[in-house]
This record gives structure tokens, C-alpha cells and sequence, in this order.
């Protein structure tokens, strides 16, 4: 079999994609819902302009956090080795940018949908409702999970600003480090909430599809 014996077939509404050869049948599949849908629902306009400015906080707030780790880790070996008077701070400093350029990217990779999946499911069932329907489950499951990690952070985070606690070396505040925890899993639960309602929408377009064909 070569590329020229595939035939793509593509409907207009970009629901399914079907591969058929002469040899063998690929079972048919359909693209993740992500958070920010090709088909924008107008009544979430605002929700979605919004959230534009949003992304690109976060997008410019982690390329700055990443270049400023990157230039630390550089002063501290220029220190280190070439003035003999290395930084101590930097075990300090360079964990707390790690960790908010780490959950910036968290909450980047849930809103284009980049994180690692499986997809057994649709090698198993060609069913897209069904897929359709586990994969929303799966939407809803991270998003309790993110609710409980969301509620023990802001929690660990404010006991920590409460009581005072800094950093032994620099004296920053121990919150500067917990909140970043506190704002990755509030955002990425705000595009999971987002990524629910494209699931919504796409499983209401393959309902609409099938009553269409009957």
C-alpha cells in the first residue's frame, strides 16, 4: 500500500475523519475539544476576549520567569568560579522561579491541550459519542482533582503568609513560592471549566450530526 491508494475523506462540519485503503480500515476518529474552541459560542464572548489578555499575561510572565532563571543559574557559575563568592540565595531563588514557570506552563499546556493523553478509547470504539462521553468524564475528573489541590494550596499558601514564614537567606516571604501552586491550579481549573463547555458543544454536534443523517 502507498500514500497514493489512502483516500481522506473529510466532511464539511469537521466532526469525523475517515481513512479507508484497499488493504486495511483505520477506525475513525475525531479531534480533543480544547479550552478555546475553533467555533467560539457568541454568548461566552466576552468570557473568551477576556481570557485573550489572560493568556498572554501568562505567556510574557513565563518567558520573562524562564530567562531570569536561566540568567541566574549563569551569575551564580560567573560567582561561583570566576569571583570565588558564590550565591547562596540561588537555592532559594531558582526553586521559586522553577516552580512558577513550571505551573504557568501547566495552566499554557491545559488551555492548548498539549499535556500527554491516551487514546485507547478510540482504538477500541469508533462510537464517537462514546468517546465523546469518556473523555468529557476524564475533563471532569481533573477538574475535582484540581478543585481539592486548589483548596489544600490557597490553604498551605495563607497558613504560611499567616504565621510569617520566609526563606532563611533572601528573608522573601515562604508564599511567594506556595502561590504559584495557588494561581496554576485556579487557572488551569478555569480552562478545564472552558475545555468542559467545548466537550459540551462538540457532543451536541455529533447528536445534531446523527439526527441529521436519519
Amino acid at each position: 500500500m502507498t500514500l497514493h491508494d489512502i483516500k481522506v475523506h473529510e466532511p464539511s462540519d469537521g466532526i469525523t475523519l475517515d481513512v479507508t485503503s484497499g488493504e486495511a480500515a483505520i477506525p475513525s476518529t475525531f479531534d480533543h475539544a480544547k479550552a478555546i474552541p475553533e467555533r467560539p459560542i457568541k454568548a461566552l464572548a466576552w468570557v473568551y476576549k477576556a481570557e485573550h489578555w489572560l493568556i498572554t499575561v501568562v505567556r510574557w510572565v513565563a518567558v520573562l520567569l524562564s530567562l531570569a532563571l536561566g540568567l541566574l543559574m549563569a551569575a551564580q557559575v560567573l560567582m561561583r568560579y570566576g569571583l570565588q563568592s558564590p550565591f547562596l540565595g540561588i537555592e532559594e531563588l531558582a526553586p521559586m522561579l522553577g516552580l512558577w514557570v513550571y505551573f504557568l506552563g501547566m495552566v499554557h499546556a491545559t488551555r492548548e491541550r498539549d499535556h500527554i493523553t491516551g487514546g485507547i478509547i478510540g482504538l477500541i470504539f469508533q462510537n464517537q459519542l462514546l468517546i465523546a462521553s469518556v473523555r468529557i468524564a476524564g475533563t471532569l475528573l481533573c477538574l475535582f482533582a484540581i478543585c481539592i489541590f486548589s483548596y489544600y494550596a490557597q490553604k498551605y499558601a495563607m497558613f504560611n503568609l499567616s504565621i510569617g514564614r520566609s526563606s532563611p537567606y533572601i528573608g522573601f516571604s515562604k508564599a511567594m513560592w506556595d502561590f504559584s501552586m495557588v494561581v496554576g491550579f485556579i487557572l488551569t481549573g478555569f480552562y478545564l471549566i472552558l475545555q468542559f463547555i467545548s466537550e459540551i458543544q462538540q457532543i451536541t454536534a455529533i447528536v445534531k450530526h446523527r439526527r441529521d443523517d436519519l
